[in-house]
């Protein structure tokens, strides 16, 4: 075999033992940081598996029945939600999606960047208003994200309610997205949770705006 073949395999040796220290040091640090001690686990991605998670929510002035029933309200993301767009293959008789049915999720960064990814439904429970979908583009290993949205009432407060949104993060490639652009994910989700409190805002403010005119 040629020497420079033996150095060559050498030198890729080093490098990829060096590329694993590096991998593993980033490991060990996420999880001994503040990052990882705000993971949530989420049904399929379980705490000791994730990385991190983008979370965001939001005090809304509204019954926690009607916000959810905007949140499952897919058709309608667009005209208030514009860095979200769901589609699903598979719809029940009240045109929903159910659990394990497969679909895609259209994320806007900005104007000009958007991905669409394909999801899979893990979860529509409308008693407790949770829905939640994970990624299906990668394996496990190397990337995989579960999106949970939920409405929770606020005690003493039955005007208002609570909308949650997060993503939670895991595979090897996370840790990039960790390190690239978590702050990018945050902003995304705090301002889906700002868009819908504005939606109802505004639900608010018309009807307030046609009461006022037929007085």
């Amino acid at each position: 075999m040629p020497i420079a073949i033996i150095w060559g395999c050498v030198a890729l040796a080093f490098g990829l033992t060096a590329l694993m220290m590096f991998i593993m040091t980033i490991i060990s640090v996420v999880r001994d940081s503040k990052l990882f001690e705000d993971v949530i686990p989420t049904s399929t991605i379980p705490r000791e598996s994730a990385v991190f998670t983008s979370f965001a929510n939001e005090k809304i002035r509204g019954n926690p029945d009607e916000v959810f029933a905007a949140v499952l309200d897919f058709d309608a993301y667009p005209t208030w939600s514009p860095y979200t767009d769901y589609k699903w293959r598979e719809t029940d008789a009240d045109g929903l999606p159910v659990p394990g049915c497969p679909g895609t999720l259209r994320l806007t960064v900005d104007d000009s960047v958007s991905r669409t990814i394909p999801v899979r439904l893990t979860a529509l429970d409308r008693e407790r208003r949770i829905i939640s979908e994970i990624t299906t583009l990668y394996p496990k290993w190397l990337l995989v994200s579960e999106r949970v949205q939920e409405v929770l009432p606020i005690q003493g407060e039955s005007e208002f309610c609570e909308y949650r949104t997060y993503f939670t993060y895991q595979g090897f490639a996370a840790y990039y997205l960790l390190l690239a652009t978590r702050e990018e994910m945050y902003e995304i989700q705090k301002q889906c949770a700002s868009d819908l409190r504005y939606l109802f805002e505004e639900k608010i403010r018309v009807k307030g705006l046609k009461r006022f005119r037929t007085m």
